[in-house]
C-alpha cells in the first residue's frame, strides 16, 4: 500500500480481482506507461467475459518502452486480442488524439456515434489500431479507449 495525495492505494493484479468476484462491471486502467501490461493481464478475464467494460488511458508507445513494458507491435497485438475476445473498441470523441492531424488525415469528417447516455465515440476497426497508436506517438498525447463487451 502507498499513500498518494492523502489517499491510501493498493495495487492489485486484475487476476486477483477476478478471484474475488464473478463479474466486473467497469475496470479503469490509468497506469502511465504500464497500460499495455495491465491490459494484457486483464485479457484472461476479458476472454472469459468476466469484465463488461474497460476504460483504458492509452499513453504513447514511448511511455511503454520507457518502462520496458511493451513495443508498439505488442501494444497493437494486445488491443487486437481484446477485440477477438469479443470486445468493441471505442475511441472516446473527447480524446486529444481524435482531433490531431495524424488521426484526422486518415479519418476525414468522422461523425462520432452518440450512445443513449450521450457519450460520443468512434468505433475502431482492427486495421485502425496501429494507426491510432502511431497517432498517439505523433501527438505525444494520451487518449481514452473504451472496451465494451459485445
Amino acid at each position: 500500500a502507498r499513500v498518494q495525495g492523502g489517499v491510501r492505494t493498493t495495487a492489485v493484479p486484475v487476476s486477483r480481482l477476478v478471484t474475488v468476484t464473478d463479474r466486473i462491471a467497469m475496470l479503469k486502467i490509468d497506469v502511465a506507461g504500464s497500460d499495455m501490461r495491465v491490459l494484457r493481464g486483464a485479457l484472461p478475464a476479458m476472454g472469459n467475459r468476466t469484465i463488461d467494460n474497460v476504460v483504458l488511458q492509452l499513453y504513447p508507445p514511448e511511455q511503454w518502452t520507457k518502462t520496458g513494458r511493451a513495443s508498439l507491435e505488442e501494444g497493437a497485438h494486445t488491443i487486437k486480442h481484446a477485440m477477438t475476445a469479443g470486445y468493441e473498441v471505442r475511441l472516446m470523441a473527447s480524446s486529444p488524439v481524435s482531433k490531431h492531424p495524424s488521426w484526422t488525415t486518415d479519418h476525414p469528417d468522422p461523425a462520432p456515434i452518440r450512445d443513449a447516455l450521450g457519450i460520443r465515440y468512434y468505433m475502431l476497426a482492427e486495421y485502425e489500431v496501429r494507426v491510432l497508436i502511431r497517432a498517439t506517438e505523433q501527438c505525444k498525447c494520451g487518449t481514452y479507449l473504451w472496451f465494451v463487451k459485445s
